[in-house]
């Protein structure tokens, strides 16, 4: 990793590399390259970047619109700070660098940093937290492309053994196979023995002298003849005198 030794000095453009996947950002934004040109043409200093130096070659961690607008300004040297580290210390370095300050992370560059944390075989050890810290993101966007980047193992097929699979009789190729007909294991709970089953008793009948059949009686005193009855009852004594010997 990087040492906290680092000198301030000026460096020329053209020994610089920017090609080393260092830049944490997917696109540069010209608008801010054109603005921090009007700057420099204003003799504005604008803040030195950042460089590490591996022994043989200066790898820019931050800094790369005002890198670009020194040379949209016809600019051979620029000030920058000076980290002893390698390349791999550049681009860890870069990926925090625009989270406190400068022109704000997108969603796709905060995307691209987690991915590339997450590709490391030694940064990707750290929790979802510490990355999402890191680059400037919640740590469920870590946790879910997290997910997302782990391969997807093949499932293996149970295979079913042999003692479990119904038989076939073995018969003519005229005829159909018939499998054997084995009970389900459901079915042999339920089946007991005749002697182990309970005997129910009766239930016992009812205690009453209602038949559904037959109606109860209904007591003469709730019939109330009507009033033409009389005249009926007459005629038919009448009927009875007229017929009798």
């Amino acid at each position: 990793m990087a040492t906290s030794k680092t000198t301030t000095k000026t460096i020329a453009i053209n020994h610089i590399r920017i090609d080393g996947n260092t830049q944490s950002r997917c696109t540069i934004n010209q608008e801010v390259v054109a603005e921090y040109a009007a700057l420099l043409s204003d003799h504005v200093i604008l803040p030195s970047i950042t460089l590490f130096f591996d022994g043989a070659e200066y790898w820019l961690a931050d800094g790369f619109h005002r890198l670009h607008a020194h040379r949209a300004n016809k600019k051979t040297h620029c000030i920058a700070e000076v980290h002893k580290g390698t390349q791999r210390d550049a681009v860890l370095y870069s990926l925090n660098a625009n989270v406190p300050h400068g022109l704000n992370l997108s969603s796709e560059d905060k995307r691209k940093g987690v991915l590339t944390m997450l590709a490391d075989p030694e940064w990707s050890e750290l929790s979802d937290r510490a990355i999402a810290r890191h680059c400037g993101c919640s740590h469920m966007t870590v946790g879910r492309l997290r997910n997302r980047s782990k391969p997807k193992l093949p499932q293996k097929v149970e295979q079913v053994p042999l003692q479990s699979r119904p038989k076939v009789e073995q018969v003519p190729p005229n005829k159909p196979l018939r499998l054997e007909q084995v009970p389900h294991p459901s079915r042999l709970t339920r089946l007991r023995p005749v002697e182990q089953v309970p005997k129910l008793n009766p239930l016992p009948r009812p205690r009453h002298n209602w038949q559904p059949n037959k109606m109860p009686p209904t007591p003469m005193a709730t019939l109330t003849p009507s009033p033409c009855w009389k005249k009926h009852k007459s005629r038919l004594r009448a009927c009875r005198r007229s017929c009798s010997p």
